[in-house]
């Protein structure tokens, strides 16, 4: 499954955009995180934000679907997302180094870092690179 790029850097900014007013609070719109202030690298953090609905049952294979609208609560952004699956999901043999364990389909998230009171940041993505062999 490929997440159009826009997608993220849409999600990131809108968190950057979202520091300047209400502190580690941010509404996106489909769902509101609430950060962290991390003292020892003096960073404020996010983790675990959805950017896209889980790609699992029928959205396993498809295009990405927007995240399910959650607006009931706050949802504390301070744990780290599931993993997604590796390759030692497939019983690859340990001499490869992929004995990650079998991670969980549900893992489109990203995780922010920002210094308190920045604006107009510019966004590092880091994609993880996944590939499937069918």
């Amino acid at each position: 499954m490929r997440v159009p790029e826009p997608l993220l850097l849409t999600t990131a900014s809108a968190i950057l955009a979202g520091m300047a007013n209400a502190g580690l609070t941010v509404d996106l719109g489909y769902s509101t995180y609430e950060g962290y202030y991390d003292s020892i690298y003096e960073l404020n953090v996010w983790k675990s934000i959805r950017y896209a609905a889980p790609p699992i049952g029928n959205l396993g294979w498809q295009a990405p679907a927007p995240p399910v609208q959650n607006n009931t609560h706050i949802t504390q952004a301070v744990q780290q997302p599931p993993m997604c699956p590796q390759s030692g999901a497939a019983k690859t043999p340990a001499v490869y180094g992929f004995n990650s364990g079998a991670g969980d389909e549900d893992c489109l998230f990203l995780n922010l870092y920002a210094p308190p009171g920045a604006q107009d940041l510019p966004v590092f993505l880091w994609i993880r690179m996944v590939h499937a062999i069918l």
